[in-house]
């Protein structure tokens, strides 16, 4: 698989389970903090979140199950410049998160 088609496959992935956001972030004690880029996208399929981590970097989190019978979810979550790095990535290929990742490109 190519880099651009790796690329395209991630927005497909981003479009359908992920999600832009910037939380605030406090420095320390104080009440002054920054707005960091996160990019996550969380599914059942390990293969799928571990690929994600090896191809773009970030990190892999199991999600703690609600009920016993939940089948195990995972995290992957990316921050900072790498989640903006990514956002300008896959922007031209997003179609339902086109405007959310704006949020990030700020």
């Amino acid at each position: 698989m190519s880099d651009r088609d790796k690329v395209i496959y991630l927005a497909g992935i981003i479009d359908g389970e992920g999600h832009f956001y910037r939380p605030f972030v406090k420095k320390g004690n104080s009440e002054s903090g920054y707005g960091e880029p996160r990019l996550i996208v969380a599914n059942t399929d390990k293969a799928l979140i571990d690929w994600l981590a090896e191809n773009f970097g970030g990190y892999v989190y199991a999600q703690k199950k609600q009920k016993e019978h939940h089948i195990q979810a995972y995290q992957w979550v990316v921050a900072g410049q790498r989640a903006v790095m990514i956002a300008s990535m896959v922007s031209p290929f997003l179609i339902v998160k086109k405007e959310q990742v704006k949020k990030v490109l700020i």
